[in-house]
């Protein structure tokens, strides 16, 4: 079951500020686009597991 804990990154190939304002205001706690970079993936997953 998810809570409100639950970190939840966008992957997207939608780069826009707009798009990334409104999955922000949906809940988003971090976005990765496409192509996928590891070394991104990694950071984005990190800081959603261990905010600040």
């Amino acid at each position: 079951m998810f809570d409100a804990n639950t970190p939840i990154i966008v992957v997207t190939a939608n780069t826009s500020e707009s798009d990334i304002a409104i999955t922000t205001q949906l809940g988003a706690n971090g976005h990765v686009f496409k192509p996928i970079s590891t070394q991104t993936l990694a950071e984005v997953l990190i800081g959603s597991l261990n905010p600040k």
